[in-house]
């Protein structure tokens, strides 16, 4: 049986140089995996991946896997990470189908994945149909026939994924509760999202690139309206009529389309709002050494994901304000702020960066205590071996 030898693994997942969330993830998870299975790393293209980051990994290609019908059979199980990007997730898709394993969902919500595969129209179709029957045919049809926008987060479309897999893996609870909704036979496992403690605590002085006394704000990851930019923004603009010295930073890669420049001119805070735009992770560290108060909001219905930029803040001991939804709603209420997403968010917000900006020791109670929630639930080490035993969970 597995469980009395070491496990050997096929690891699907895109790795670094690729901008993607999960591919920095996976090659900080790789090496404590190491410690619990015997694994070979699948990717698009090995040539291309910075090896120094996944060490002495055997690094294999996909297309390899998918022309070799019984290479599967050399491993105990294959693990997928799928996510929204078909530039990254194709090929691991296609592998998952064909040779079930365990998938990791960093977010339940694969519709832009399905929308967005360069194959046939006709597969976007058949899913639609396949997780919601008629009516996710007929929305599908539509879209197709007219481009008619279908709301993604009312059809997910994991479900496939969900009822082929041996089992499941994702970060919330409140993403675990959804998937048994709809697939109430999936072996479905909530294992956090893991992350590394900082480098150091405190920002040196010369990092801080603003005068002493001005407290720095900052949203960080791609820049998309799901962040709900625009209610930070107009938040801010009361902060701004009160004459509170802040600054905040956008730290990331606006999505296609998605252009905050002429809300922040209109509302005055071209002097305030810096959009620093794509952050390598030298920069994106100094960012965090720099932040006072972080904000991560989300917009409902979430597809159950978690934040890195948000567990990353709250390894540095940073205070955070985040949406009262989905995964977010089920951190710790001493660890971070929650706003509720109605009629009075833009007041509520406000009315939090007040209390955080008059108040450095809330910032310090609720950085610390967010500090203290990772180093118990949220390291490598942890997560690494909950991953190893639901793995053979399932096998047995």
């Amino acid at each position: 049986m597995a469980s009395q030898s070491t496990l050997t693994c096929a690891y699907f997942s895109p790795l670094p140089p690729q901008r993607s969330g999960i591919a920095d993830y996976s090659a900080e998870l790789l090496p404590h995996l190491a410690s619990q299975m015997a694994i070979d790393v699948y990717v698009d293209a090995p040539d291309s991946i910075d090896r120094a980051l996944v060490g002495s990994f055997k690094i294999r290609p996909i297309a390899g896997f998918l022309a070799s019908p019984d290479l599967h059979l050399h491993y105990d199980v294959c693990v997928y990470h799928m996510g929204n990007q078909p530039v990254y997730h194709e090929q691991i898709y296609r592998a998952l189908q064909r040779f079930p394993g365990i998938v990791v969902l960093h977010e339940f919500d694969l519709h832009s994945f399905f929308l967005n595969r360069s194959r046939d129209s006709a597969t976007y179709v058949r899913e639609m149909g396949y997780a919601y029957g008629l009516e996710g045919l007929r929305a599908a049809r539509r879209q197709r026939a007219s481009g008619q926008d279908v709301p993604m987060g009312k059809y997910p479309l994991f479900n496939r994924l969900a009822d082929v897999s041996v089992g499941v893996i994702v970060h919330t609870d409140y993403a675990r509760r959804s998937v048994l909704a709809a697939s109430p036979r999936a072996r479905v496992r909530c294992i956090p999202l893991a992350v590394s403690p900082p480098d150091f605590l405190e920002a040196p002085d010369q990092l801080k690139p603003f005068p002493v006394g001005t407290i720095v704000l900052a949203s960080l990851g791609y820049l998309a309206p799901s962040k709900r930019i625009e209610s930070v923004l107009r938040a801010l603009a009361q902060l701004r009529h009160a004459a509170i010295d802040f600054r905040y930073l956008l730290v990331g890669e606006q999505v296609p389309g998605c252009d905050f420049t002429s809300l922040i001119k209109e509302l005055g805070l071209s002097d305030v709002v810096e959009l620093t735009g794509f952050a390598n992770e030298d920069a994106f560290r100094m960012y965090l050494k720099t932040i006072d108060i972080g904000i991560n909001l989300r917009t409902e219905p979430t597809g159950g994901e978690m934040s890195g930029s948000l567990v990353r803040l709250m390894a540095n001991g940073r205070p955070v304000i985040v949406s009262d939804v989905g995964g977010f709603a089920d951190l710790p209420d001493n660890c971070v702020i929650k706003i509720r997403q109605d009629e009075a968010e833009v007041e509520q917000l406000a009315g939090a960066l007040r209390l955080l900006i008059a108040d450095p020791l809330a910032r310090v109670r609720y950085g610390d205590a967010a500090r203290r929630y990772v180093a118990q639930e949220l390291s490598f080490p942890g997560v690494a071996q909950k991953y190893a035993a639901f793995i053979r969970e399932c096998l047995e």
